[in-house]
């Protein structure tokens, strides 16, 4: 009696029941057509403690045919798709019970056997009867007589194929009912109950192990690693060993210095920092590791056990088995995915993914889910949901109506094979389509009482209109007979039925057969209300397809026109009803084709000029039709594709399926118009002013009016520069754009007036109208004086209103602000840029807190920082810039030569322009290793090894060669020999096995010096007194925006320099944010960022240089908290922030890269402020 054995006062019902429970799962996973199976099911009664006679009637249970009643008695066996799991047959003891007696031991063995495989019914049952029966020696009479006096006449089929099973339409009776199936988990469970009780010794061997989990993974289809943590959690449970997770037992660590251990430690998290500082290994990294190393006192064998060390304690931190269950899952979803043929995954197929997830990985719902969206996302496949799979399908039936007007079996069978593609059952979806026919023939019968009532009352009126006939019969009375005889001639008179030479073609309309009745009576109402259309609507009422075209090409343009004058919206919604029906019951594709065109035609092209003639209302009236066409659920979805593929086409934008049509297209039209307003504005400005004149009224009731205000103070801004004399006209333009009090409009045209790029008479009127509008007075004063009067009003003016004309101020300052790639300037430029930049931040920022920061505000923005004096350097930035041209020309020349002593030449011009310089970029310098490494002949290399010493004052050279060590095939005393020279001293390589890394250590630790003064290259033509100056005014506007992050005062009054008061915002941001709950994701960027920030004192070796890498470390922060407050800025936030790195990498100039930073920073205030 083991442990696992019910104690002997239990009943003897419930270890019946106990056993039957272990029995069908034993059952299910070995299956029941085994006779030999049945002495382990002995062993588990035995185990259980049943008697002989309490097995028996337990077995008389097992053996009952649950699985078919005998009445009422099936046509056929009930058999289910191979892909299905096979059902467990049921235990209920009420059922009703079959005894069949028989004398013959040959029948009660085949009936025994038969029971046991009836009882486990599947798609395989009834070929197993089969083998049973040939295995016995029964032929097909007796086992056909035989079942009939089990269960009745029986008939067993021959496997029925798929395609005809679906096709069947007979309705099948009910199946018998079935036990319900356990879960594969509970079974293994009962399976891994059963196994590990039979093992008396406790301690389970790898090839046990292997075949347990093959049990679960095989026959009950679970993954392999959750077959395996069920077996070990089981194995833990019973306290069991597993002999493949026995770990061999260490030996005596031996002894260590303690002191050098914690050296070690301790440069193991230096290594970490520098790695996280530097977004990965590099050679600038690898060479701050060495000097850390050094520094340490490390070896190098230390050295590199230590970084191998870390590295697999990073490793280690990754295992998890629910990790290793969601891959494993993963990569089963994906191979499924690929088996698909369809190019989308419909509803059905995910839920079955989520489903298997669940069952057979051992996944919560959740995980099994986003693992299976991560999955679909991987393959590339596009996911349908139900709600667009339905869609799709009653589209089709919709088609199919339209073209044949009923649903025939051939297109049934197409809609169901169609609608199981994109995972719609087939019973839904037959009942879907069912419901839409039915939903059609209600609406048909609607339709036509309506139409009778129509008619009626179209009689009626008729008859009351014929006393009242002038000018002859009205066209509707005899439509769609050609001309009849009420037709009047020229002179007025009847001309009977002969056709009139001189006849406009009007009298040929008549209606098509595919014309709906509302339809014809909209374009009969529409004739008689517009006599300017009867011909349009007459040549698109053409039986033939090709005249049909060209009648909608006549048609469209008189249309959009007739739409935009209408003022009626009544009519107006009439005429888009009509051109909503053609669209979508046209037949013929050509002609719809013609009828796209047509109406794509009336939207300007992205390339289009723009003139005063252009029909602009016309253009968003053509436009709006089409995205109302494409907008309408019962036209063809390849239709509603090609209306928003042509749109994309023509005005060059993308959308993406859930955007809003109208808005993206009228606003793309709005700009492409304005960017062609602009280039008309640079060669016939008179034309700009009379088109900017008709376009604003129109695009301003189109589009949203920020746009609009956007789009014409650029405008504004590109006209006014270019007027000669007289606005005339364009003066209400500009004094309607100045009326409106948009602050940013009116920013802009102050700084126009302050550039002095307008004429006289045009800055005169542009003076008064903006005085007038801030109510200052500037009579008498020269427009750039006025400009600072009316900034300095127009900031009082948004400080003393409400808090969204602070945020209307800042925002119309910041949006000019964008970084610079000029490659060369005057750093003086470059500091007082970077000054103005950091006021406008802090303005920004004091906006932001809205009633809070209006006292700061106010002082900011009437603020006018002192203008640093120029130093001269032109000259040397003039030489550097030369030089620069001439070593690209130089490596031209290089790679073009195609000789020896071409390429001597060409290297020898290279070496004398670059002696001396560390102007060489990286890109150059692989170049020049590429040709130093290759192989020559001996003469080419001598005479290249004695020029090497030019290049010796190159940093990028050091780092190119160290990169490039592992590819090199020169000889060991060459590349010695080559280092020596470049490196200006003695360089031995005498080990063989680590000549690389003691090269590459040589390499790194020489370039390191050079690189950390590269900062100080771009300044040596500044004054000390101007980088103060720029210093002092910088670290004004970081202390109020230190006041307003919440820095303490006494802590305020002990900054001294920028990168301190930068270091003490970062920090306190980083708090806060460390604080606060954060996405994982965002948790991970602030951790690195916050390394990154301990790195920057360690690798600048000036305050200039630290404060813009402080810049950087400020941006990320503050785009993680954007990201916190609005997730939908994170967009904006990283292509600002990668944007940023791009014009980095292209400078070399740090003043350039510190107001780069100041604008990076000012786009961000943007971006948290808008979103």
């Amino acid at each position: 009696m083991t442990s696992d054995q019910p104690p002997a006062t239990d009943p003897p019902s419930a270890r019946i029941d106990e056993f039957l429970g272990r029995a069908t799962s034993f059952m299910a996973i070995y299956g029941a057509s085994d006779p030999a199976r049945l002495s382990q099911l002995a062993i588990i009664a035995d185990h259980l403690g049943l008697t002989n006679q309490e097995y028996q009637a337990a077995l008389q249970q097992l053996r009952e045919p649950h699985a078919i009643t005998p009445n009422p008695r099936a046509k056929t066996l009930p058999t289910t798709t191979p892909t299905e799991p096979a059902e467990s047959p049921p235990s209920d003891p009420t059922s009703s019970r079959c005894v069949i007696t028989a004398s013959d031991p040959l029948k009660e063995s085949f009936l025994q056997q038969a029971r046991i495989l009836l009882a486990n019914t599947n798609a395989e049952t009834p070929a197993n009867l089969r083998k049973l029966a040939a295995k016995l020696g029964v032929d097909d009479d007796q086992l056909e007589r035989w079942l009939e006096e089990m269960y009745g006449p029986l008939v067993i089929p021959e496997p029925i194929a798929a395609e005809e099973e679906e096709a069947s339409e007979e309705p099948k009776e009910q199946g018998p009912p079935k036990i319900a199936r356990k879960p594969p988990q509970e079974m293994y469970d009962d399976y891994l109950h059963l196994a590990l009780g039979a093992i008396s010794s406790g301690r389970i061997n790898e090839r046990r192990e292997a075949k347990l989990i093959a049990e679960g993974v095989e026959k009950l289809g679970l993954s392999q690693v959750l077959a395996r943590d069920m077996l070990y959690a089981a194995a833990a449970k019973r306290n069991y060993v597993l002999l493949s997770q026995e770990k061999v037992e260490p030996p005596a660590p031996p002894v260590v210095d303690e002191q050098r251990e914690q050296k070690i430690s301790a440069f193991q998290q230096r290594a970490a920092t520098i790695i996280a500082g530097q977004g990965g290994v590099s050679s600038v990294c690898r060479a701050m590791i060495a000097d850390a190393a050094a520094e340490f006192g490390l070896s190098p064998e230390e050295k590199e056990k230590a970084l191998a060390a870390l590295q697999r304690q990073a490793e280690s931190r990754l295992s998890d088995p629910l990790e290793e269950r969601i891959e494993a899952f993963r990569r089963f979803a994906v191979l499924k995915l690929k088996r698909t043929e369809s190019q989308t995954v419909g509803d059905l197929l995910t839920r079955q993914l989520i489903q298997i997830g669940v069952d057979l990985h051992g996944l919560p719902e959740e995980t099994a889910a986003a693992t299976a969206r991560e999955a679909i996302a991987s393959s590339g496949l596009r996911v349908v949901t139900l709600e667009q799979a339905i869609s799709h399908v009653l589209s089709i039936v919709d088609d199919l109506l339209a073209e044949e007007g009923f649903i025939s079996i051939e297109n049934r069978k197409r809609l169901l094979a169609e609608a199981r593609q994109w995972g719609v059952s087939r019973a839904e979806a037959g009942r879907l389509i069912e419901e839409h026919i039915a939903e059609i023939e209600l609406r048909a019968k609607r339709r036509r009482r309506r139409v009778f009532a129509a008619v009626m009352m179209s009689v009626l009126t008729l008859f009351g209109g014929l006393g009242a006939i002038y000018w002859g019969k009205p066209e509707w009375a005899d439509f769609g007979h050609g001309a009849g005889v009420w037709s009047v001639g020229a002179a007025g008179k009847p001309v009977g039925d002969a056709a009139d030479p001189t006849d406009d073609g009007s009298e040929a309309f008549h209606r098509l057969a595919w014309w709906s009745e509302p339809l014809m009576l909209d374009l009969v109402h529409l004739r008689q209300r517009r006599n300017d259309l009867q011909a349009a609507t007459a040549a698109i009422a053409k039986d033939d397809p090709a005249k049909r075209g060209e009648g909608y090409a006549e048609f469209a343009p008189k249309f959009v026109e007739a739409l935009a004058e209408d003022t009626d919206p009544k009519h107006s919604e009439q005429l888009r009803t009509i051109v909503r029906r053609l669209a979508i019951d046209e037949p013929d594709e050509s002609a719809y084709h013609a009828l796209l065109q047509a109406l794509m035609k009336e939207v300007p092209a992205k390339e289009d000029k723009i003139s005063p003639s252009g029909k602009f209302a016309q253009s968003y009236v053509a436009l709006s039709l089409l995205v109302d066409v494409a907008q309408q659920r019962e036209l063809a979805v390849a239709r509603r594709e090609g209306i928003v593929q042509g749109l994309e086409q023509r005005l060059g934008v993308v959308t993406v399926p859930a955007a809003d049509l109208a808005a993206i297209f009228s606003d793309e039209l709005a700009r492409n118009q304005y960017a062609s307003l602009q280039q008309l504005a640079e060669s016939n400005v008179a034309q700009a002013m009379e088109t900017h004149r008709l376009l604003q009224r129109v695009v301003r009731a189109n589009v949203n009016k920020s746009l609009a205000n956007n789009l014409d103070g650029d405008a504004l801004l590109a006209i006014l520069p270019l007027v000669p004399q007289d606005l005339k006209l364009y003066r209400g333009v500009l004094d309607e754009q100045i009326n409106q009090r948009n602050l940013a409009v009116m920013l802009r045209l102050i700084e126009l007036l302050e550039s002095g790029k307008a004429s006289g008479q045009v800055a005169t009127e542009l003076q008064f109208l903006l005085a007038r509008t801030i109510n200052v007075k500037t009579d008498g004063m020269k427009p750039t004086e006025a400009a600072i009067v009316m900034r300095s009003a127009l900031a009082g003016i948004a400080g003393q209103g409400d808090v969204g004309e602070m945020a209307r101020f800042f925002v119309g300052q910041a949006q000019q602000i964008d970084l610079s790639e000029q490659k060369f300037g005057s750093p003086d430029e470059w500091l007082n840029g970077s000054v103005e930049l950091a006021r406008i931040s802090a303005l920004g920022a004091a906006a932001a807190q809205k009633e809070s920061g209006r006292r700061l505000f106010q002082s900011l923005s009437s603020d006018v920082p002192e203008q640093i004096r120029p130093t001269n350097s032109n000259a040397k930035r003039a030489a550097s810039q030369d030089r620069l041209d001439r070593i690209r020309e130089a490596f031209r020349q290089l790679s073009r030569a195609r000789d020896a002593r071409t390429r001597i030449i060409a290297y020898d011009n290279l070496a004398v322009i670059a002696s001396g310089s560390d102007d060489m970029d990286y890109y150059h310098a692989e170049r020049l290793v590429n040709y130093l490494l290759s192989k020559k002949l001996a003469d080419e290399h001598e005479m290249v090894m004695r020029r090497v010493s030019d290049f010796r004052s190159s940093s990028s050279l050091r780092l190119a060669l160290s990169d490039h060590l592992e590819e090199t095939v020169m000889p060991l005393s060459e590349l010695q020999r080559l280092a020596t020279e470049i490196v200006g001293r003695q360089v031995l390589l005498n080990d063989k096995l680590t000549w690389k890394e003691d090269l590459r250590r040589v390499l790194l630790s020489d370039s390191l010096p050079l690189l950390q003064t590269d900062t100080n290259v771009a300044g040596e033509d500044v004054s000390g007194e101007s980088l103060e100056q720029a210093a002092a005014g910088i670290l004004d506007y970081y202390l109020i925006q230190a006041e307003i992050a919440g820095v303490p005062y006494e802590q305020r009054m002990t900054l001294r320099t920028p990168s301190e008061a930068l270091t003490a915002i970062i920090r306190l941001q980083a708090d806060q944010l460390a604080a606060a709950k954060l996405s994982p994701e965002l948790q991970v960027q602030l951790e690195d960022v916050t390394l990154r920030s301990r790195v920057v004192p360690l690798i600048a070796h000036n305050d200039l240089a630290k404060t813009v890498a402080l810049q950087r470390i400020w941006l990320e922060l503050s785009a993680i908290a954007a990201v916190r407050a609005q997730p939908n800025s994170r967009l904006a936030a990283e292509e600002l922030i990668a944007r940023l790195r791009e014009v980095d990498g292209g400078s070399n100039n740090i003043f350039q890269q510190l107001r780069n930073g100041e604008a990076a920073l000012v786009r961000m205030q943007l971006i948290r402020m808008e979103a």
